[in-house]
């Protein structure tokens, strides 16, 4: 969908972001930040799915909260305009019973 409002777009598209390279510098720094297991006689580094799947999950639920925030905006740009366009006609309805009411008067 496309969104008619430059800052609901941006934060859209930013929410993609921060989901996409969120999941991959989670599991990135999976491996790049080992979990160590401590034996009696070595020491054992293994891939850290802990900080993979909580970063993935952290980046997920990050992206969703912007992208609910510009379908918020989006939402409430749809409503001011379509609170301008009914202000307009009641202004104008307003404008022709008074214009008709004048002209009844001076009759």
């Amino acid at each position: 969908m496309r969104k008619e409002n430059k800052i609901a777009a941006t934060i859209q598209i930013t929410g993609f972001f921060i989901i996409q390279i969120g999941f991959m510098a989670s599991f990135f720094l999976g491996k790049q930040i080992p979990t160590i297991t401590i034996h009696y006689e070595y020491v054992e580094e293994s891939y850290n799915w802990a900080l993979a799947i909580g970063g993935s999950v952290g980046s997920f639920l990050t992206g969703l909260l912007f992208l609910g925030f510009s379908e918020l905006i989006e939402l409430l740009s749809e409503i001011e305009k379509s609170l301008y366009t009914a202000a307009i006609g009641i202004s104008f309805v307003t404008f022709i019973i008074r214009e008709k009411q004048s002209a009844q008067q001076n009759l």
